[in-house]
This record gives C-alpha cells, structure tokens and sequence, in this order.
C-alpha cells in the first residue's frame, strides 16, 4: 500500500512540473518576438544597432531570423569588415564587429583609404596615426566614401598588400608609394630613398624576401638608379639611366 501511494506521488509530482515546463514553454514561443540589438563588441569608432534592428524588423520571431542573412546585409548596411550575430538568453541578439582594415591612401577628389576588403573610406575612418603606401595612378580615379572599389588597377594592388601582409606584416611599412605598369606589374617605391623597385605580377613571396636581403644595399646607395629590377631569378638589376649593376 506504501509503496502504491509512493508511486502515485511521484507521479503526480511528475505531471506537475511537466504541466509548468510545458506551460513556460508555450509561453515562451508565444511571446518569441525580438526584444532588440545588442552591441558586445566593436572596434568601429561609432555604430547604430538601430541599422541592424531594422534590417531584421520591428515584429521578427526571435527562433525564425536567419542570423547569417542579417550579419552579411549589415556588413553594407554599417560599412564593416565582418559583422557576426547570435541569439541572447534575454530574446535579444547580441552583435561583434570589426571594422575595416585600411591598407593603402588613394588620391582623387580628395584623400581617401582604401581597406583590405577594397572599401573605400575617408579620413575621418582612419586613425591618426596611420601610415600607408600611396597609390600612384595611370588615370582619374573616381571614389565614393564607404562603396567598394572596382578599378582594376586599384584592387590589384589591395590584393597584392593581402598577400605581402601575409608574408611580412611590417614589410608595407617602407612601401612609399605603389603603382601597376601594364607591362612590369607592381612597381614599388622603398624609403629612404625612393628608389623604384620592379616586382612584377606573380610570385611575390620570394621576390620579396629578394627584396628584403639586400634592402641595407639599396638604402645606402648614394647615387639614385632609375629603378632596380626584382623579376629575374636570384638576381636584382639596378639600373642606372646608362648602366646596370647587378645584386644578389
């Protein structure tokens, strides 16, 4: 008889929470509606969440936005590098961002960044304190402020600083200026001196690390060449505007 009641205590005690779990649950997907953006973490110097709240809208189910579709709208919506969104226990999505990475200064009708994703930004996106090669131009360059660029020359040469970030990440810093010739490639300008330095279209890892080996040899020339030469093998040509010099 003990035994019987037991059971029928425990299982009464059973049907009431699951009566109140079911209950909280029903509750829960019935008021599931999002309670609003939250900003975690950014490095952008100034961001609206209301931009990104709109972009889901004011009624949207809390279990039913497609967070991936949200993060890639808001990426143009915020002008960022990478927007990321997840689900919060509070039915608020919480939000990261990162800002975009500028790699490079480009003159038109004013001064402007240009980042590693190849959007282009004014000075007021770029810190103080930065300091990047100069795109040097064949032809008028038109910019609009947060677009992505799409001249030709200009994103070759943000994918070339991709590719030398990933081979050096300080090697950009004595780039002084940079510019596409249709037939040599890349051509690159070194400080102290200014000297013009071929790199060419291809292979980049090994020409610069050529580069890089005798860099001390070309800082101390004292007489400036009209270019040196990085497309031949171990050997960089310095030419002269009526002789050429040889280095390895």
């Amino acid at each position: 008889m003990m035994r019987f009641l037991k059971e029928i205590s425990v299982s009464l005690l059973f049907s009431i929470l699951l009566f109140f779990v079911l209950k909280g649950f029903i509750l829960h997907r019935v008021d599931s509606q999002l309670k609003g953006v939250v900003i975690e973490n950014s490095d952008l110097v100034s961001i609206d969440s209301s931009k990104v709240k709109n972009l889901i809208g004011d009624k949207m189910d809390f279990i039913d936005i497609d967070l991936q579709a949200v993060a890639d709208s808001a990426i143009e919506v915020i002008k960022a590098r990478s927007v990321s969104l997840h689900r919060r226990l509070d039915k608020k999505v919480g939000m990261s961002v990162k800002a975009e990475k500028p790699i490079l200064w480009v003159k038109s009708d004013g001064i402007y960044a240009l980042s590693s994703t190849g959007r282009i930004l004014s000075l007021s996106d770029v810190p103080n304190e930065s300091d990047f090669p100069v795109f040097i131009s064949s032809h008028p360059l038109k910019m609009e402020k947060g677009g992505l660029c799409d001249d030709l020359e200009l994103l070759y040469v943000v994918g070339f600083l991709n590719e030398l970030d990933s081979i050096d990440t300080h090697f950009a810093e004595i780039i002084s200026t940079i510019k596409v010739d249709k037939d040599r490639g890349i051509i690159i300008t070194l400080i102290p001196n200014e000297i013009p330095v071929i790199v060419g279209f291809n292979d980049y890892e090994y020409r610069i690390n050529k580069i890089k080996s005798v860099y001390n040899y070309l800082s101390g020339i004292k007489r400036k060449p009209a270019f040196a030469d990085a497309r031949y093998g171990d050997i960089i040509q310095i030419k002269y505007l009526n002789r050429s010099r040889r280095v390895g």
